[in-house]
């Protein structure tokens, strides 16, 4: 399995300019190309024709949506042994929502290699999230100015949190290649 192109997925309604934001933070640390697809592109065309280099792949949209006739793009991550991260907003609360255990629950019945969980924006507590027992690997900004601004000062407590994340990551990538 190649574990050099993680793909990023929203796990329920997540916007594509958080998403984007989210994929900004993470690909300024992770390194390599950002490469953007919708769900409205065809998943067997876009996965066969991939670029061997490393680096993150940012699926825009509902990849659990059935879009062209064949499989969603869920279910092709899954057949092609797909590396995926997945991105999750949280409750108001700052609780997990149900969409995140069902996404986590749905990469396993399809076989899907989860790097992780990423928590894109709102109130961040690891104490709660140590009871979720989901593969959290941390939180990511959800507006520009912040992801911005990891990307210019390397000694903020926001970029230090990035980088965690990404050094989780990594390692659950790894741990997923051996």
């Amino acid at each position: 399995m190649k574990c050099n192109q993680p793909f990023l997925v929203a796990a329920g309604q997540i916007s594509d300019d958080e998403m984007e934001v989210g994929s900004i933070a993470l690909s300024a640390l992770w390194g390599g190309f950002l490469n953007q697809f919708t769900c409205y592109d065809s998943p067997n065309k876009v996965l066969n024709d991939l670029p061997d280099e490393d680096g993150l792949i940012l699926l825009k949209g509902d990849a659990g949506q059935s879009y062209y006739e064949g499989p969603s793009w869920i279910e092709a991550l899954g057949a092609w042994k797909k590396p995926v991260i997945l991105f999750v907003s949280p409750t108001v609360s700052g609780n997990t929502s149900g969409i995140a255990f069902a996404y986590e629950a749905l990469c396993k019945k399809l076989s899907i290699p989860l790097i992780g969980l990423v928590q894109i924006g709102g109130p961040w507590n690891i104490e709660k999230k140590k009871f979720d027992n989901l593969p959290w690997c941390g939180w990511l900004p959800s507006n520009q100015k912040e992801a911005l601004s990891l990307k210019k000062v390397e000694k903020s407590d926001g970029f230090m949190e990035t980088y965690i994340v990404v050094e989780r990551l990594r390692n659950s990538a790894l741990s997923l290649c051996l």
